[in-house]
């Protein structure tokens, strides 16, 4: 898929709503956050393969959209912090 904005269905909104209602995956701030998508060589695979993010952990200097240096101190990735997301939405 490509990384320009795709349509979003109903039940993707609803599943976004949930996951921007989880606390920061990588730092554990806050009740609502940012839903990150993960992407793949670049470009958004889609609407169920997010993440949330604190706006530091998603766009801040250091953050995912940043120099990445909140997943090289926490020894991860996105696709981690996405099976990370995921268990604590079906757990």
């Amino acid at each position: 898929m490509s990384s320009k904005k795709m349509p979003i269905g109903a039940a993707e909104k609803r599943y976004f709503d949930k996951v921007r209602n989880m606390a920061c995956i990588c730092c554990g701030e806050g009740d609502i956050s940012y839903a990150h998508h993960v992407r793949d060589q670049g470009a958004r695979i889609g609407h169920y393969c997010i993440i949330p993010l604190c706006l530091a952990c998603h766009v801040g200097p250091h953050g995912i959209h940043g120099d990445k240096q909140i997943l090289i101190a926490g020894k991860t990735t996105e696709l981690k912090l996405l099976n990370k997301t995921l268990e604590r939405l079906n757990g």
